[in-house]
């Protein structure tokens, strides 16, 4: 039953997948806008490299997003089963 807890946790925090994406979508732009303001513009080859940062971990959260949904489904149903079993063995 721990097991599924802990997979559980996991899960929940995988869900949240588009939330850290979206926090490293802002600090990826912070940095592009950052770059552009230290060379004036100027590289647009550093600029890329940091919106490519920011696109990477939004990529991730969204892909983060299903797998943490799948082990919050499962997860949820063996706790749930646990839990009934338990309530069974304790009424009898």
């Amino acid at each position: 039953m721990k097991k599924w807890i802990t997979v559980l946790i996991v899960g929940i925090i995988l869900a949240l997948g588009p939330l850290w994406g979206l926090a490293g979508t802002v600090f990826g732009m912070i940095m592009a806008f950052n770059t552009m303001g230290l060379s004036g513009g100027s590289d647009p080859g550093a600029l890329a490299a940091d919106i490519s940062h920011a696109l990477y971990t939004t990529a991730a959260g969204f892909v983060a997003l299903p797998i943490g949904v799948a082990l919050v489904i499962v997860a949820s149903i063996k706790v749930a089963k646990g839990k009934q079993q338990a309530e069974t063995v304790e009424a009898t």
